[in-house]
């Protein structure tokens, strides 16, 4: 009977924290220009939950780092301006953008690196 009871506690105390994992998202140029600055608004939706994320801020490079995430699939929306300049013009220029993705698989641990294209409105 005792030995029952060792067992049964062991087992009922089964911690598992690889249900979450961090991502990170990679916003590039259309035309291969360099990201000076962005302000971005970040909707992440779990396709098998339907949970969502969103995140807004401001970074200085292409790169969006999202912590605390259920694996899983999920639909990215990325919206905001961004000051860019490319190679061989003169000054900085200024739009708002937009990056969509319908279907992301984040299941990973920690190496999820999602790239995503964004689309210019000028």
């Amino acid at each position: 009977m005792c030995v029952l009871a060792v067992l049964c506690t062991a087992s009922c105390h089964d911690d598992r924290d690889d249900y979450t994992t961090i991502a990170s998202i990679d916003l590039t140029l259309p035309d291969g220009g360099t990201i000076e600055t962005m302000q971005y608004s970040l909707h992440m939706m779990n396709l098998n939950t339907r949970n969502t994320v969103t995140l807004a801020g401001s970074t200085h490079a292409g790169s969006l780092v999202v912590g605390d995430l259920l694996r899983g699939a999920y639909s990215i929306s990325v919206e905001g301006v961004v000051r860019y300049s490319v190679a061989g013009a003169e000054g900085s220029r200024v739009a708002q953008f937009r990056a969509l993705s319908d279907y992301v698989s984040i299941v990973e641990l920690n190496k999820n690196v999602i790239s995503l294209e964004m689309i210019l409105m000028d």
